[in-house]
């Protein structure tokens, strides 16, 4: 009777138990799979950074679907591919407009922009400045850094003018 019933529990339990571990170490898998995706995704996004970004073309050399690819592309970066891929063009502008000395057309057409134009508002509208705006703030802050660098001797830790950084 009362053995026999618990026994029976005792295994539904543990069979409920097992199947949660499964799925739980499933689920596990999935997850380190998307990362490892994601992973590859951003770095492929980062490469792109000088020219467009088709998100089908990057699904199919990932491997995955375009809606997967969105999806947990968001959810692991909180933001569309597109998007991201953008941020990661203003991010090297912003570099390049502070360690060289391009001019904001050359940095518009090194980074695919379709124009100079183009270029200055989507930068406006992400930074809240013109690039030339943002160029000569940053090359006023750095100045008495590099001043004081060379004063004390030691080299400054800025790229010098010119120089690109490899990325």
């Amino acid at each position: 009777g009362e053995l026999g019933s618990a026994q029976v529990a005792a295994a539904d339990a543990l069979a409920v138990l097992g199947r949660v571990l499964s799925a739980s170490r499933r689920a596990r898998h999935v997850d380190r799979r998307a990362e490892q995706v994601i992973l590859r995704a951003k770095q492929l996004v980062v490469r792109a950074a000088a020219g467009p970004l088709r998100v089908p073309d990057l699904a199919r050399e990932l491997g995955v679907g375009y809606s997967w690819l969105r999806q947990t592309f968001r959810q692991h970066t909180g933001l569309a591919p597109a998007r991201y891929h953008a941020q990661v063009r203003l991010h090297k502008a912003q570099e390049l407009l502070e360690g060289t000395d391009l001019s904001v057309k050359e940095i518009a057409l090194e980074l695919g922009f379709e124009s100079q134009g183009y270029f200055s508002r989507a930068f406006r509208k992400q930074t809240g400045r013109w690039p030339t705006d943002w160029r000569a703030t940053c090359r006023r802050a750095s100045a008495p850094a590099e001043s004081a660098s060379q004063l004390s001797g030691r080299p400054s830790t800025r790229p010098a003018r010119g120089i690109q950084s490899e990325g």
